[in-house]
């Protein structure tokens, strides 16, 4: 008969195994829907005209934005 210590063992092996699958098949996943493909197009996806890249707009309420500008590769 196994131990208690044996069996959290076991249980922590089989939740491993569990996250790593899922890991992997989100990898996979991600490859095979093409989210993979292009990273730098897909990150600047998220700004528009009104809010341009590199540029800071958003403040908070009282103080001026202040735009801190790293250099273009």
């Amino acid at each position: 008969m196994l131990e208690w210590n044996n069996l959290l063992i076991i249980a922590v092996l089989v939740l491993a195994a569990a996250l790593f699958a899922s890991a992997v098949y989100a990898l996979f996943w991600a490859a095979k829907n093409g989210q993979l493909d292009n990273f730098e197009n897909s990150a600047k996806s998220i700004f528009t005209e009104e809010e341009p890249e590199g540029e800071v707009i958003d403040s908070f309420p009282g103080k001026k934005a202040s735009a801190k500008k790293s250099p273009k590769k």
